[in-house]
């Protein structure tokens, strides 16, 4: 709706950045917590525990508030049918085509290595 283009807020990529970086020692830090995890260290680490913990607890909620904050400055700059149309293809056709090619593949090589890819049952069933 509105045609002036707003002018780009850079810290909120940086935040952004940050988080993402943040990702990698917070996957690391879940082999060797207490947490449930694929792969789990013989002997878990109270600090990383409590590292994995306070990462965990505000990195996934900013992103969905940074998310939701360009979604409406969008929203705001096209009309409904436009922004839809744009919702679709940044975010729809990405995850309709990583399902059948990452998720579902990964899923199957979890269950082969619990030992329940045997059978369909033991696909079918999710059990943790």
């Amino acid at each position: 709706m509105n045609p002036v283009p707003a002018q780009r807020e850079y810290f909120l990529d940086s935040i952004r950045a940050w988080l993402m970086l943040l990702g990698i020692p917070f996957h690391i830090s879940l082999i060797y917590s207490s947490h449930t995890w694929h792969v789990n260290s013989a002997e878990p680490s109270l600090w990383l525990t409590l590292f994995n913990d306070f990462i965990h607890s505000f990195r996934m909620q900013v992103f969905f508030v940074i998310s939701g904050y360009f979604s409406y400055m969008l929203f705001l700059r096209y009309p409904l049918k436009k922004w839809w149309k744009v919702r679709v293809e940044r975010v729809g056709i990405p995850m309709l085509t990583a399902i059948p090619l990452l998720t579902l593949p990964q899923f199957i090589m979890l269950q082969y290595v619990k030992g329940k890819a045997e059978s369909w049952p033991g696909l079918s069933l999710y059990d943790k």
